[in-house]
């Protein structure tokens, strides 16, 4: 008999076997645990993950969202913001710019999007560093075959699982190429499966192993390698060590001829998500490289929006860039391509920059007025901190903001309600009763819940104050105990501040100066409110604090030197045409502060406010809010409040100025006459009566203000006589 041998069963190939374990997954195999998803797991990422295989792409509607959770409720003329724990960078000025070739890389299949991206995108920009981009470097034991098989095989993964026994398999057949496509795919996969997935694999051995191998090769890595790859790992949060991020900026600088603008704008959203610090070399040759393609028109409108966010997060300012990038953002049908994500972040990234360009506003806030219903609350609460940083008034979309906040009153946070009602005092914008009972009304329930902090509590009880609605408190002990006016919100604003800083809360001394603007405004729109309840102390501290800001303000007007060239002109003038005058005078209770004090007749004191830029709308040329409230402050001490914009001064010609004054003057009431010829010289004086007072002499100053401080009579209380503070000889 001949013995029959029974062959056993054939070897199973690995690329066999892992193609049966990826069937057994998508047919309804193990599935991974159903996690809870963190909404916020993607901290500050500000690019999207890969579209497709292993490239990357920016995509504004799927990119996370990069949010500075203080950006909303800025203070009256204060930002209260948590900086972060980098320090700001600004551009460099003191070396020439690089003037650097785009270079294509040699590109395999999957870089030939990017090098198409950025060919000729620097025409004309001459070449002073040299191309540093490796060849793909492989293995020497794979073949090029080998290696676009492996690199297939990824690509067609459908489960991050799938991806980890590919490296397990192959570990010693991976090169650059393949390993920055593992990472970037597993990124892809995970997306969204929430932290424990992420957490899960990152414990993985094959994942562990691909990092040592990646991080052993950044020098070997391309443009499109070290950006992907960085983003990855970012949104992977993985944690990064000193090391391994400045091997990653060496790389970058060393290839920085060959980025193109997805990879710039990849590479910054990378480096904001991990919270890192480039150096300042990096950022300016890379920010220099994006304002060269801006200017070309290269720059993907979406990866604009990414780029202008990650550099403020970046703690990077350059002003240039900036600019350029409004430029391009404002060309018509440009900022109707990004997402409502991308145009808030967008005019957000600019104001934190300080780069006003109107047109660029004005066509954010088209966009949103043709789907403001479209904008998450915290989109519109930035876009509308932007127009305060700016200035510039929203007019008639002002209640499209508030409708898009209300219909989603589910997701409202207090920081949106107080960035709201910050802009509408800013801009002297009182919506209609029924708008403002639904805003009032979820903001109460936000309170109630102690879901606002200080800054909100303040902001919400500052902008209720101006906006005329500071009522609803208990009316002061003299006075008649109905019918006190006003909205129970403020009330309860009041009493949850009073909790926070008797209880030791943090309470910096500008917060104390807008609680204290806040009740001067209460006090004059409902005349029987009574101070919040805080202690004497802190009453004393909170008056203390606005009385300091003016008496500064008398010597250093909000920041800028007394002697500035609009104050030094107007001065000037006024010597010319002969009027005594006051500069820079505080009132008898120093809670105001005139910049120039006349008398016009016996009864008529007239305050001449010389208005700054800042002031006013920079587009309306309406005046802020604050200002309004300071009018109304120095009306109730008896003053007749005249402005004069500074801007409009300096549009005279400078022989014409004092008759530009003088019929400001005439037309506020003073009697003006024109002498003869004295010296050769034309002049102007007022009559006798028309001047300052001169020392010795009783002057009308009425103590409204410093019954509103006392908080024991009205505003338009009885006022005594005050001695006129000297002129100084002045004639």
């Amino acid at each position: 008999m001949v013995a029959l041998s029974c062959p056993g069963p054939a070897p199973v190939s690995p690329q066999a076997r892992r193609l049966a374990a990826s069937r057994t997954r998508t047919a309804g195999g193990p599935a991974p645990p159903e996690l809870n998803q963190d909404p916020q797991e993607h901290l500050a990422v500000a690019v999207a993950a890969a579209a497709g295989e292993d490239d990357a792409s920016h995509d504004g509607a799927t990119a996370a969202a990069l949010r500075d959770a203080t950006a909303t409720a800025s203070s009256s003329g204060h930002d209260h913001h948590h900086h972060q724990h980098h320090s700001h960078h600004h551009a460099s000025t003191a070396a020439a710019p690089l003037h650097i070739t785009a270079a294509a890389v040699a590109a395999d299949g999957h870089e030939a999007a990017a090098a198409a991206t950025g060919a000729g995108a620097t025409t004309g920009a001459a070449a002073d560093v040299p191309s540093s981009s490796p060849a793909h470097r492989l293995p020497a034991h794979v073949t090029p075959e080998r290696d676009r098989e492996l690199h297939d095989e990824l690509a067609s993964c459908e489960d991050w699982r799938d991806v980890l026994d590919v490296l397990a398999d192959e570990a010693s057949q991976l090169s650059v190429r393949t390993a920055s496509q593992a990472l970037t795919r597993l990124n892809g996969l995970t997306r969204g499966a929430g932290a424990g997935v992420r957490a899960e694999l990152l414990k993985r051995e094959p994942f562990q192993a691909l990092l040592k191998f990646l991080f052993s090769q950044v020098a070997s890595m391309n443009n499109v390698q070290l950006s992907n790859t960085l983003q990855a790992l970012a949104q992977l949060q993985v944690p990064l060590g000193e090391g391994v991020l400045a091997a990653y900026w060496e790389a970058a600088f060393a290839r920085r001829a060959t980025f193109f603008p997805r990879d710039i704008s990849t590479f910054f959203g990378a480096a904001a998500a991990l919270r890192a610090s480039p150096p300042m070399h990096l950022l300016d040759a890379l920010s220099y490289r994006a304002q060269v393609f801006m200017s070309s028109g290269e720059f993907d409108h979406r990866g604009i929006s990414t780029l202008l966010h990650s550099c403020v997060l970046l703690g990077f300012k350059n002003h240039i860039l900036a600019a350029t990038a409004a430029q391009v953002l404002a060309q018509p049908g440009m900022m109707r391509r990004l997402a409502p994500q991308g145009v808030a972040n967008s005019l957000w990234a600019l104001a934190r920059m300080g780069v006003y360009d109107k047109d660029a506003v004005e066509a954010a806030l088209e966009c949103f007025a043709a789907a403001p219903l479209a904008y998450k609350p915290q989109e519109c609460a930035n876009m509308l901190w932007a127009l305060t940083a700016f200035r510039h008034h929203p007019e008639g979309r002002f209640i499209l903001f508030a409708r898009s906040l209300l219909n989603s009153e589910d997701r409202l946070r207090a920081a949106d309600l107080a960035t709201l009602f910050y802009a509408l005092a800013t801009f002297n914008a009182l919506p209609s009763a029924s708008v403002l009972d639904r805003l009032c009304a979820a903001a109460a329930g936000l309170v109630a819940a102690g879901a606002a902090n200080t800054v909100e509590l303040v902001n919400m009880y500052w902008g209720l104050a101006l906006l005329g609605e500071g009522g609803g408190g208990e009316p002061s002990d003299g006075a008649d105990k109905g019918g006190s006016e006003g909205r129970p919100l403020f009330r309860q604003l009041e009493l949850a501040l009073v909790a926070h800083v008797e209880s030791g809360g943090d309470f910096p001394v500008s917060m104390q100066r807008m609680v204290f603007q806040g009740f001067l405004a209460s006090r004059l729109s409902h005349s029987r409110r009574a101070p919040p309840p805080f202690s004497a102390l802190t009453w004393d501290s909170l008056k203390r604090a606005w009385i300091n800001n003016v008496t500064e303000q008398a010597a250093k007007r909000s920041g800028r030197k007394l002697h500035s060239a609009a104050r030094l002109e107007v001065s000037k003038i006024l010597k010319q045409l002969r009027i005594r005058h006051d500069a820079q005078r505080l009132t008898g209770d120093n809670l105001a502060v005139i910049d120039f004090a006349l008398k016009s007749g016996t009864d008529t004191f007239i305050a001449l406010q010389l208005l700054e830029a800042e002031e006013r709308c920079a587009n309306s040329k309406q005046l802020l809010g604050n200002v309004v409230l300071q009018r109304q402050l120095l009306e109730k001490n008896g003053w007749e409040v005249r402005f004069l914009p500074a801007e409009d001064l300096f549009a005279v010609p400078e022989e014409l100025r004092p008759n530009f004054v003088a019929e400001l003057l005439r037309r506020s009431g003073m009697r003006l006459r024109t002498e003869g010829p004295a010296g050769g010289r034309q002049g102007e004086r007022a009559e006798a009566d028309s001047g300052a007072a001169p020392r010795g002499s009783g002057s009308r100053e009425m103590e409204a203000l410093s019954d509103i401080a006392a908080g024991e009579r009205g505003p338009g209380g009885s006022g005594g006589q005050r001695g006129a503070r000297g002129s100084g000889g002045r004639r």
